[in-house]
């Protein structure tokens, strides 16, 4: 009957295991010198390196061999799992420490023929290879366990890195988009200065939508960007993704020719991020197209798909690259560099959380590309024979309100309540939680503002109180949290809670059209009161 390695590791090979526990020092030494003759591991670190957890690793090996019985939890393996733990942390990688215990093995034959002046026998060298692998597989799974437990760390140290910056561009952006709506309202501006004006916003949407798109593929690797899908019509989000892109296509002199969807075609989608998707490929399209060029929007049915074509006239991809095209941070050498190799896998990623699939098709450098989304089509909206847009809020909020913003960026609270009461509105604006609530007490408003990341108490404190402090059967204020940071993004949020407490969550820089949103909103809930 063939041995087993249970039935292996119950014998006992006392010569070899003595000679191991008693020479451990001096097979270092080989074992460093062997390496260093081949040209392995890291010149001048290596012996040192060995030496952490080693000797008593090799003593536990010679004394396992020796004694029969199950192996021991103490012994061999839990010291081959320090060293493990050990090389990832002065920079081995796994290749190079499975080559070194290969090398180990060799060393430790030829000690063995050479001290017990024999060649061990097929037993002992069978015995020797089962026991080593034992705590090589306990070492490289320490390594790789460490490895990943490091990577996770850094992991979770760059989203919270990116939570910070973008909370930290987000804040003069925000200043800066709401200072240029109040020059905007400041009367007719001469041409220099409406031109400068408009660069000035269109720039700030820029680096907006690229601190959205970096927060957003941070959110996708972890696994927490979560979509509230519905059943849409595809017109409407073709048409406000249109809207949204008109600034950089006639910026760059472009042609854009928008084609379908019929009005009854309906997906079961996320508004926001379908709409993301497609302002991506507008984007990219109007970016890496000469001025002048063509674009077009199709969308039209396919079967059981609503298919959505976004074709430019722009400067194409080789085809050996279309391969790699949506993997993050590729960037086709056609674009000289431009971007940061993101959009493309975000849209790849939303799109396939809704079902869907995106091809990219090119004849090459020169020759333009076709971007071809397709989704799985929903049933169509009852009564459904196609929806007129909204009609424009008239101004931030037509009914006079009381408004209190609660921010501790001075510049940003001063701007913005400076906005609000151009259109009316009478404001109070305190810099931290604690006055917040004073101030709350004082002039029981209609609208709080209030931002996340104050000096004294969190935001969501902030808004509990204000809630918990309200009369007996009085409303209360509406609680819009207003912050710097991405769902999630913050250090320490848990994506599943955030947001309680408050009636709208709005990521700054807070623009017009999402002002008007709270207003819409605040007067929907007003007007359901009055009803009560």
């Amino acid at each position: 009957m063939p041995a087993t390695t249970e039935m292996i590791r119950g014998r006992s090979y006392t010569a070899v295991g003595e000679a191991i526990a008693r020479d451990a020092e001096s097979i270092i030494e080989a074992w460093a010198d062997r390496a260093r003759a081949q040209g392995h591991g890291r010149p001048g670190s290596h012996r040192a390196e060995l030496r952490d957890h080693l000797p008593s690793f090799l003593r536990c090996l010679g004394d396992e061999l020796a004694t029969p019985g199950p192996p021991d939890e103490d012994g061999p393996r839990r010291r081959a799992s320090e060293h493990g733990r050990f090389r990832w942390q002065v920079g081995w990688d796994l290749a190079s420490v499975v080559v070194d215990y290969q090398l180990l093995q060799v060393v430790l034959l030829e000690h063995l023929r050479s001290t017990l002046g024999r060649d061990p026998s097929a037993d002992e060298v069978i015995a020797l290879g089962v026991h080593l692998d034992d705590a090589v597989s306990a070492a490289v799974v320490a390594f790789v366990e460490h490895q990943e437990g490091q990577l996770d760390q850094a992991h979770r140290r760059l989203n919270e890195f990116l939570g910070v910056l973008g909370h930290e561009l987000r804040n003069p952006l925000g200043t800066i988009s709401v200072a240029l709506q109040l020059a905007r309202m400041g009367g007719p501006a001469d041409e220099d200065l409406a031109d400068a004006l408009e660069v000035i916003g269109r720039s700030v949407g820029t680096m907006s939508r690229l601190m959205d798109d970096m927060l957003d593929v941070a959110r996708i690797t972890r696994g927490d960007l979560e979509l509230r899908p519905d059943r849409v019509r595809l017109a409407d989000v073709v048409s406000a993704a249109v809207e949204a892109t008109r600034p950089i296509v006639e910026e760059r002199r472009h042609t854009l020719t928008v084609s379908g969807p019929p009005p009854e075609l309906t997906v079961e989608a996320d508004p926001t991020r379908l709409q993301q998707v497609i302002v991506n490929l507008l984007t990219n399209a109007a970016k890496y197209t000469p001025p002048g060029g063509a674009i077009e929007l199709l969308s039209d049915r396919d079967g059981a798909s609503a298919v959505v074509r976004v074709r430019d006239t722009g400067a194409g991809i080789a085809p050996e690259f279309l391969p790699q095209l949506f993997e993050l941070f590729s960037q086709a050498p056609e674009h000289n560099g431009k971007g940061l190799g993101i959009g493309l896998a975000l849209v790849r990623s939303l799109v396939e959380q809704h079902g869907g699939t995106i091809s990219a098709q090119s004849d090459g450098p020169g020759s333009g590309s076709t971007f071809v989304v397709r989704l799985p089509l929903a049933d169509p909206i009852a009564g459904d024979g196609g929806r007129a847009p909204a009609p424009p809020a008239p101004g931030i909020g037509a009914t006079p309100r009381r408004i209190l913003i609660v921010d501790d960026e001075r510049d940003a609270a001063r701007i913005l309540s400076t906005l609000l009461e151009q259109d009316g509105h009478a404001v109070r604006v305190a810099l931290d939680g604690a006055s917040a609530l004073v101030e709350a007490a004082d002039v029981a408003p209609d609208l709080v503002l209030l931002d996340l990341a104050l000096p004294d108490l969190d935001g969501s404190e902030v808004a509990r109180r204000l809630r918990d402090g309200r009369a007996d059967g009085a409303s209360g204020p509406m609680i819009v949290a207003l912050t710097g940071y991405g769902p999630g993004q913050r250090p320490g949020d848990d994506p599943a809670t955030e947001g309680d407490g408050f009636d709208l969550f709005l990521t700054k820089p807070v623009g017009p059209d999402a002002l008007a949103r709270v207003f819409a909103l605040l007067d929907h809930q007003a007007g359901d009161d009055s009803r009560r």
